[in-house]
């Protein structure tokens, strides 16, 4: 999708994938499941960036999807933006047409089944009103200039060479996986692991080794940036909570940016009614 007009990029600016590349058969969505649970398949994915990833085109997405069989596609945009709708009669508005929007929509049309909406209102709106993007744009110039930093202190100068070299190190390894491993690696607790460690790595380490150097307001930020993930992954479990109860005994696919796979499967599981499964489990 057009990151300029709704998506908002992570702070490394990669958003990450999974793809299994099905047969081309026509496929109905799935019938009940025969008890009260809704099935949630979790799919990670590139958002805009498909196209530029050689094993993940929008194609094999769309196919992805298919092959699933959802009775609902659920995506990763707020129900409106700047007062307009982002979904028309259960499709992706075309003012947002882009590789992961075109997937989901000629999905959709193939399995005749909704695409909804279901991440926090008004993010877009709260992304300007807070300055986000400008504010970490920031953070990690200013990071970085400490991560290269020499000086008289060489403590401090040692610190910053490791965080710098950890930041890129895990960073590099995200990309790769995105743009060259298979689905399953994608979607396995390690990349799960690889995510939530970076998280963890930027917003509860960076900030400790921050301590006694004068970047204040680069750890008034993290703490905000923290907040602000945390808040809004709750918001989105709750919401694909809510719709899944009005698929209750069938299936559907939910579509997140493969960073966000970790916590939202944490926060789903155990929730009653909800059965968290990958896509290579689906019978």
């Amino acid at each position: 999708m057009n990151a300029t007009r709704h998506e908002a990029p992570c702070w490394f600016k990669y958003l990450f994938v999974v793809v299994c590349v099905i047969h081309g058969e026509m496929l109905v969505a799935s019938e009940p499941l025969g008890n009260d649970a809704t099935e949630v398949i979790l799919i990670g994915t590139l958002h805009e960036f498909h196209d530029q990833c050689r094993d993940y085109s929008r194609t094999d997405l769309r196919d992805l999807i298919i092959g699933v069989g959802p009775a609902a596609i659920l995506y990763e945009m707020p129900p409106t933006i700047g007062g307009l709708p982002t979904s028309i009669d259960g499709r992706i508005d075309a003012g947002y047409r882009g590789n992961e929007s075109i997937a989901v929509n000629q999905a959709a049309d193939t399995l005749g089944v909704p695409a909804v909406p279901y991440d926090r209102d008004r993010r877009n709106e709260r992304y300007q009103e807070t300055r986000y993007f400008e504010r970490e744009k920031y953070v990690f110039e200013k990071l970085l200039e400490w991560s290269s930093q020499g000086g008289d202190d060489s403590a401090a100068a040692a610190v910053g060479t490791v965080m710098g070299c950890l930041l890129e190190t895990v960073q590099g390894a995200q990309m790769d996986i995105a743009l060259h491993a298979g689905p399953m690696v994608v979607n396995s607790a390690a990349f799960d692991k690889l995510s939530k460690n970076t998280r963890c790595l930027v917003y509860e380490l960076v900030p400790s080794l921050l301590a006694g150097v004068a970047m204040d307001t680069v750890v008034v930020d993290l703490a905000f940036f923290s907040d602000e993930w945390s808040t809004r992954n709750s918001i989105m479990a709750d919401n694909i909570e809510r719709i899944a109860g009005e698929y209750s005994g069938m299936r559907i696919v939910v579509l997140c940016g493969a960073e966000h796979r970790y916590i939202l499967r944490k926060l789903l599981q155990g929730r009653a009614g909800i059965d968290v499964r990958e896509y290579y489990e689906v019978e």
